[in-house]
């Protein structure tokens, strides 16, 4: 470390915290020296005809310091030096805590992902971004409100179990400090994760989920790039991330809901001879398999479904039409489809895991006072406890950190 001859730093040592350390410089020149001019090498000013200043830095570097003072009759002496400067707490990110249970499709996690964040950042505030890596649902925001209830979706919930708008959490932060002095913030949130559909565990064609936490930079400032292009230097900037990998598991549904036409509400013979659209839902009911989750009395349509209807089509649905006064009829009905499964595309490639259409043609009419209901069956045989691997997850590189320069400190930062 370079130590001057015409001024005193202090500390001596010439090193210090962001935030945390007031220098303070005192010029030794002799009297006659009565116009000063200090440059403290962080772009912010110049000050002006002080012998003693102080000065705090807002960003690590190695910062050159430049005194320049001049005498009535214009003799001139310049001296240089350097401080070194750095944070006291870089940015970190961490999983605390995590369900003591994977996931269930269609609802929240049992008790929430705890993570704690530190920033050096205090004066821009502080958010998390979270994505889920690897789902076979899209996100949240990305459907609109009429789709949402037959399209797959994941979303991250606040600690009141409140959707988390654009996947972006802005937190309270609460100060550290050292010798008094706030050199650093931090916070802890609490977050839960929804996910439509379940990951599977057949290792050659299903993964796991990377949910990961990056701190937001969106309001963050940076250090000019230097005194002669005065923008930000996003090569000080450092990315603070924390990832883990996570599982929905397979359900059973509980039970199927279906969803038609009134058959019998609207001039009874109208429907004779005419296709009735039917949709056919599976539901999930936490209370009849509380194995799955501690929690009880919720009901949720479900975009999971027994993948034994696909894989082999071992189970199809079968329907039925079920009369109040003549009880089950076969023959007097019409299907579109013979053979019925559940599968996680339709015939257009569109996601339908959880549900399917068809129609059914009553080819006689109801009578007065009779009632029609569309009865749906079908037999779930999930594979749940197998021992598998997983690929690595796609889009997310195995070499997460990178390595750019750093201008002012004349290092290298690890991102």
């Amino acid at each position: 470390m370079e130590i001057p001859t015409l001024f005193t730093i202090s500390p001596s040592s010439q090193e210090g915290d962001v935030y945390g350390t007031e220098f303070t410089f005192n010029a030794t020149l002799p009297s006659q020296y009565t116009t000063f001019a200090w440059n403290f090498g962080d772009s912010r000013y110049i000050e002006y005809n002080k012998r003693t200043t102080t000065h705090t830095y807002n960003y690590p570097g190695i910062y050159t310091i430049q005194l320049s003072a001049w005498t009535p009759y214009g003799e001139t002496r310049t001296e240089f030096a350097t401080v070194n400067v750095d944070y006291v707490y870089r940015d970190s990110i961490n999983f605390d805590k995590t369900p003591v249970k994977f996931g269930v499709p269609g609802i929240p996690t049992i008790d929430p992902f705890v993570i704690s964040i530190t920033s050096a950042k205090i004066d821009c505030p502080l958010a998390i971004v979270l994505q889920s890596q690897d789902s076979n649902s899209v996100p949240h925001d990305a459907v609109p409100d009429k789709w949402r209830f037959i399209t797959p979706k994941w979303k991250f919930l606040d600690e009141n179990l409140n959707a988390i708008e654009g996947n972006s959490l802005v937190l309270n932060t609460v100060p550290i400090y050292k010798n008094s002095k706030i050199v650093a913030v931090k916070s802890v949130a609490k977050i839960y994760y929804v996910d439509d559909i379940a990951t599977g565990t057949d290792p050659r064609t299903d993964c796991p989920l990377l949910i990961s936490v990056t701190l937001s930079t969106t309001n963050f400032s940076y250090p000019p790039e230097s005194l002669i292009y005065p923008y930000a230097s996003y090569s000080n900037s450092e990315v603070s991330r924390a990832a883990i990998n996570w599982q929905i598991s397979d359900v059973i549904p509980t039970k199927l809901l279906v969803t038609e036409n009134f058959i019998h509400d609207i001039y009874p013979i109208k429907w004779t001879n005419v296709p009735i659209p039917v949709m056919i839902t599976c539901i999930y009911d936490t209370s009849v398999l509380p194995k799955y989750t501690n929690s009880v009395d919720i009901s949720a349509n479900i975009l999971s479904y027994p993948r034994t209807n696909e894989l082999g089509n071992l189970h199809p649905v079968t329907l039925s039409l079920s009369s109040s006064t003549r009880g089950t009829l076969t023959s007097s009905v019409d299907f579109s489809a013979s053979n019925l499964y559940f599968r996680s595309t339709d015939e257009y490639n569109n996601v339908a895991s959880g549900y399917l259409f068809t129609t059914i043609m009553p080819l006689t009419s109801t009578t007065i006072g009779e009632s029609m209901v569309v009865v749906a069956k079908t037999v779930a045989t999930n594979q749940l406890n197998t021992a598998h691997y997983f690929k690595f997850p796609d889009g997310y590189p195995i070499h997460r950190e990178v390595y750019v320069s750093n201008p002012l400190k004349g290092t290298i930062n690890r991102t």
